[in-house]
């Protein structure tokens, strides 16, 4: 992982970290929901137990008591888990607050290539929204944006297509590779 070691010791390290946050607490929040469906099983099946003595007239047993307490212990866990939930949701939208304010704040050639391409895409919806007959300034000025972000998209894939051309051996190398790989696997 020597490009995100790199990333994270350079300017990126922070929109990584962010970024890397924003992903944590939407996997938590996946378990909470899968806990949250576990939960209100327990609680109907709760329920029933209790629905089943009620019509036994075993409302005062201790099977009819620990049911109910069941579902109200349930209950409580569910509300503290839709409050969870609820908490990640809002930290969630802070983080991409912060990411996406991070990511303004980087100068071109500071981006990665996903960070130029998204980039380029708010910029290309924003000029779709914008006329250029009611805001000709604004217009133009997101289209010189647009057009600069572009121009840096070009230099990064000419940069990467360079680094390719100087090391030809290595795609020949594993080009043959796969070959004796692919021939072993038939003998």
């Amino acid at each position: 992982m020597i490009i995100s070691d790199l990333d994270a010791k350079g300017v990126q390290g922070e929109p990584v970290h962010v970024s890397s946050a924003i992903n944590k607490l939407k996997q938590e929040n996946a378990d909470l929901s899968k806990e949250i469906k576990d939960t209100e099983k327990y609680m109907n099946d709760a329920l029933k137990a209790m629905a089943r003595m009620e019509e036994a007239g075993k409302t005062n047993t201790k099977q009819y008591q620990y049911a109910k307490e069941s579902y109200n212990s349930n209950a409580q866990s569910l509300i503290e888990l839709n409050a969870k939930i609820d908490q990640n949701n809002k930290s969630i939208d802070e983080q991409k607050a912060k990411y996406k304010e991070l990511n303004n704040s980087l100068k071109l050639n500071e981006m990665t290539m996903s960070q130029l391409r998204q980039k380029a895409a708010d910029l290309q919806k924003k000029l779709n929204d914008t006329s250029l007959k009611a805001y000709p300034k604004g217009y133009k000025t997101i289209q010189k944006e647009l057009e600069g972000v572009k121009g840096r998209m070009f230099d990064v894939e000419i940069a990467g297509k360079g680094l390719i051309s100087k090391f030809p051996l290595c795609t020949i190398l594993s080009g043959v590779q796969h070959k004796l790989f692919k021939d072993l696997g038939r003998h």
